[in-house]
């Protein structure tokens, strides 16, 4: 709907119908259709063949958490290990299972268990987890408060992953991210120094038909006029021109 008013009020060429989808599957599947004509959707989905990106709209994190002082070098030291995914979605979990399996040196058997969004990071620490991993907003990353509550009472760590680069390599969807100094906690800093990791982008997409002067127009619109699209819970505020190579994810 932000989208809409700001072509309106940038009398734009351009209008936009929003078409009701069920779900994000749904929703791309209508896009494949060609029944719409632009569609948002993170890299990690089913990404229609025919998608051309418009915009990157946001990034979401891949945060690799244990207790203060206990730091994850790779993930072998996650081998037999506990480890708690803190996912909105199947989705998520299913994302991380496949990253475990695609790094240099896979886990052997790590006992992967999906617990609930708001899920206590200490307590997950203290029923035997070894490692919380959790996929979240870059944008409500900094907001969130219980990142510098759980360092305040127990210490906690956001380890890099070392196979970043490898990670992308082989699973294109990613991106390599980082998490600059004290983003999780102020006081005590977390991190202490920036750390690297991997991430996904939430893209703005268009059918591949549409022409490229079309497609160029709707992208500069979007990033010229992006403080008007940013949301309430942060979503949309770190909006930035997509990728146009020729081997551009």
């Amino acid at each position: 709907n932000k989208f809409a008013a700001m072509l309106k009020n940038n009398y734009s060429r351009f209008k936009v119908k929003i078409v009701a989808a069920g779900d994000n599957a749904k929703a791309l599947a209508q896009f494949d259709r060609h029944e719409a004509n632009l569609a948002v959707l993170r890299t990690d989905a089913k990404v229609p063949p025919r998608a051309r990106a418009v915009a990157v709209l946001d990034h979401d994190l891949v945060l690799v958490l244990s207790p203060g002082g206990k730091k994850i070098k790779s993930a072998a030291d996650l081998k037999k290990k506990k480890i708690a995914v803190i996912a909105e979605n199947e989705s998520n979990a299913a994302f991380i299972r496949n990253m475990l399996e695609l790094s240099d040196n896979p886990a052997a058997s790590p006992q992967v268990q999906v617990v609930p969004p708001g899920s206590a990071i200490d307590k997950l620490f203290a029923s035997g987890f070894a490692a919380v991993i959790a996929i979240a907003p870059a944008s409500k990353v900094m907001k969130d408060k219980s990142y510098q509550q759980v360092a305040a009472r127990g210490g906690l760590t956001l380890n890099p992953i070392e196979a970043a680069k490898l990670l992308t390599r082989k699973y294109p969807a990613l991106s390599e991210e980082s998490v600059e100094s004290g983003t999780l906690s102020s006081s005590p800093t977390i991190p202490e120094e920036d750390v690297d990791t991997v991430g996904l982008k939430w893209l703005l997409v268009t059918q591949s038909r549409m022409p490229s002067t079309t497609i160029a127009e709707l992208s500069r619109l979007v990033y010229e006029n992006k403080a008007e699209l940013g949301l309430e819970n942060g979503f949309a505020s770190r909006i930035e021109p997509a990728a146009t190579d020729k081997d551009a994810f």
